[in-house]
């Protein structure tokens, strides 16, 4: 499910999620056939009344973290001016990733690393890639340091303070 404001985005998301057809049998671009059964469409039915509430909550877990670790232990992520993050992964960087994540896991604090392979290196993109070996050194180096911290919208104030602790002592002890 996509909600927005932007009028031409979402005429070509209809367009992408039903084989690009403009009109019957007419595709106008490449597009998809995406559809939900009826369980998922009431799933999504019935949370879309929370969204922004939802939304709201990761936003201000989002921000005690990033308080937190702004100049300390792991480097949190940056939100671009004039946007509005939803966090659907806090991502956070070290250099010591394995030991901060070992350190979080003894504290009881699961982590994961969603993309640990760059899209320029996965199989289904090669062909796509066009740069050499070591063209992307920054990508590289930030997959090597990136991971994702406990973040969703039923997170308790106290669960996000044993997140922080936990991460703060990790890193500390990790020095």
């Amino acid at each position: 499910m996509v909600v927005t404001h932007d009028a031409a985005l979402a005429q070509r998301l209809r367009l992408l999620r039903n084989y690009g057809y403009g009109e019957a049998n007419r595709s106008v671009l490449k597009g998809h056939n995406s559809r939900l059964d009826e369980v998922q469409a009431a799933v999504l039915m019935a949370g879309l009344e929370r969204l922004n509430e939802w939304n709201e909550r990761r936003r201000a877990i989002a921000a005690r973290y990033t308080a937190a670790f702004r100049g300390g232990p792991v480097a949190p992520p940056t939100e671009a001016g004039g946007a509005r993050h939803v966090y659907h992964l806090y991502v956070v960087r070290s250099r010591e990733r394995e030991r901060v994540r070992e350190g979080l896991r003894a504290r009881g604090v699961e982590t994961m690393i969603h993309y640990p392979v760059p899209v320029h290196r996965q199989e289904g993109y090669a062909s796509l890639v066009r740069v050499g070996p070591g063209g992307l050194e920054l990508t590289e180096r930030l997959a090597t340091e990136i991971f994702s911290l406990p973040l969703y919208p039923e997170l308790t104030d106290c669960e996000v303070n044993q997140v922080i602790d936990a991460v703060t002592d990790s890193a500390a002890t990790s020095r």
